[in-house]
């Protein structure tokens, strides 16, 4: 680099290579290792005719200097481009791929403004796109880099504080290894993290820089990417990625820009955050790719096959553009579908409408096509002693796919069953719940699952939001909360499910019921939530579906 750091880099060359395009990879975790297998990756870019280089970033795996998350992937990501144009077997045509972090270090790379980057397929991320609104500093943060994997809303709603973004940040932005932070939270909850860094002898600044309170980080100092030249640019997302949402958001924000429309393109998959796929789960003995060699062949052509076709087109000038769809997208529990647009021109709105919200606890609410002919109110302590469990890692929720059906029996959580379905119901596009409600303190966490639930009673996620909304003290609050995009069959004889709650632990901190920042809170108290229904504000869930099954 620039300073004289020197990144660990593997290039991986066809055999008889003269020069040609590259494929570059700048991860965080580990560029041998089993986890990102990329020594198994290389040989489907060698075979397609192209140079396949990875790197440890800095200050991780064997590449030398600080450590320091999201710091130097600008002028780093430069640095090793300028590098690969000198080196004598590239013909200066470089295109980027990778999933999270290492999408992220593609954006930093574009936003570094260096030629040779002609196209990127960031996986199973986000990039917040700066409006004509946004200042100057605040239109830098990007989510997955920057701000974690739950970026603020726009409108003034809040998000809970993610303990396990605080986990990622203490453990594995330590130093050149992972450290395992700690998973119980006292009170205060910083105080765990104090002792885990007294106990390993040093800090993390990416943690210092966001706990207890966040100071603002500049990830591009040369402007945001999107002020750059655009690119073609391949968004892959995972219908059960709790990233996803966001980076929907990013695809459809840079589809509507004058410049990124034309270069734009979608591929997503019935898969989770880790690439565990719904068609597998849960994942079982010879299905899990994390630990299965053959398992991890099988998914490769499914992993690699989308990027390849896409940098055949745009980085090597092997096939023509018609070749590619606009968007292609999977339909869980049927298949794959190419379209020109998200969601598909052919879904139509339909809602069901929260019911039966003063419910017993042997009994559940409703959601029903009919809008509600009376007010009523669910109501429910929030206790912070007792959280509400986040069954499964939200991450790789599909390769364990567990039954939540028990949480819904919680007296802290409220559940909702709509109709049984009596022929295939196909979900596309965006899910929203609008809801009013209410609490003995002057804010309260909302947390929202939807589920698939069996005829067996046995209840699988699909989408999930979190929310802190505030002044509810004052009077009721109308808010919307956006779940995400999905793809899926609802087959028949099984019905949707939703939960109502205000603690997710421990993925999330949870709300103390006191006043102060909730990391230092040293003392907690029991809120009374209401969630509200009436004629004039109908809580409910809208959403999009085909008018016909797909087959």
């Amino acid at each position: 680099m620039r300073d004289g750091v020197r990144l660990a880099t593997d290039v991986y060359l066809p055999d008889g290579w003269d020069r040609g395009p590259t494929v570059l990879v700048r991860l965080p975790y580990g560029k041998r290792d089993r986890y990102t297998f990329m020594p198994q990756c290389a040989p489907w870019f060698n075979d397609r005719g192209y140079a396949f280089v990875v790197q440890d970033v800095r200050g991780k795996g064997e590449s030398e200097g600080s450590t320091d998350h999201i710091v130097h992937e600008v002028p780093d990501g430069y640095d090793t481009l300028e590098w690969i144009v000198r080196s004598g077997w590239s013909n200066g045509a470089v295109g980027m791929f990778g999933d999270s972090y290492y999408a992220y270090t593609q954006w930093a790379a574009l936003a570094s403004g260096h030629e040779a980057l002609r196209a990127i397929v960031p996986r199973m991320s986000s990039l917040r796109i700066p409006t004509d609104e946004d200042q100057d500093a605040e239109a830098q943060q990007t989510g997955t880099g920057a701000s974690g994997p739950n970026p603020a809303r726009d409108d003034g709603i809040g998000r809970p504080p993610s303990a396990a973004w605080a986990r990622y940040l203490a453990g594995y932005w330590l130093d050149n290894d992972e450290h395992m932070p700690p998973m119980e939270l006292s009170d205060p909850p910083m105080a765990a993290f104090e002792e885990f860094f007294t106990r390993i002898g040093k800090r993390s600044s990416a943690f210092d820089s966001v706990f207890p309170r966040a100071v603002s980080r500049f990830p591009f100092p040369d402007g945001h990417p999107v002020q750059h030249r655009a690119v073609p640019t391949l968004h892959v997302l995972g219908w059960f990625d709790p990233v996803a949402k966001a980076g929907m958001e990013t695809y459809l924000k840079l589809t509507a820009h004058p410049a990124w429309a034309p270069l734009q393109h979608l591929s997503a998959d019935a898969t989770d955050h880790e690439n565990y796929q719904l068609s597998d789960a849960p994942a079982r003995d010879g299905n899990d790719h994390g630990t299965d060699d053959e398992a991890l062949a099988r998914l490769l052509p499914r992993y690699l096959g989308p990027a390849l076709d896409f940098f055949d087109v745009y980085l090597a000038g092997t096939a023509s553009p018609d070749t590619l769809p606009r968007v292609r997208w999977t339909l869980g529990h049927v298949g794959d579908f190419d379209g020109d647009q998200w969601p598909p021109r052919e879904a139509v709105q339909a809602e069901l409408f929260l019911d039966g919200l003063e419910q017993s606890r042997e009994d559940v609410g409703l959601l029903t096509p009919h809008p509600p002919t009376q007010a009523s109110v669910g109501r429910w302590n929030h206790d912070p002693r007792k959280p509400v469990p986040d069954i499964g890692d939200s991450l790789a929720i599909l390769e364990t796919w567990p039954d939540e059906s028990d949480t819904g029996r919680r007296q802290d959580v409220l559940a909702f069953d709509g109709p049984v379905a009596e022929h295939a119901v196909d979900i596309v596009g965006p899910v929203e719940l609008e809801l009013t409600v209410a609490s003995s303190r002057p804010s309260m966490d909302v947390f929202v699952k939807l589920f698939d639930v069996e005829p067996d009673g046995t209840a699988r996620r699909l989408l999930s939001d979190q929310i802190t909304v505030s002044r509810v003290n004052e009077s009721a609050v109308t808010t919307s909360m956006e779940l995400g995009h999905i793809a899926y069959r609802l087959q028949p004889g099984h019905r949707l499910r939703m939960h109502v709650a205000s603690s997710e632990s421990p993925t999330f901190l949870h709300d103390p019921g006191v006043d102060g920042n909730r990391w230092l809170t040293q003392t907690s108290s029991v809120s009374r939530q209401q969630l509200l229904t009436s004629p004039d504000r109908p809580s409910r869930l809208v959403y999009m579906q085909l008018p016909h099954p797909t087959s």
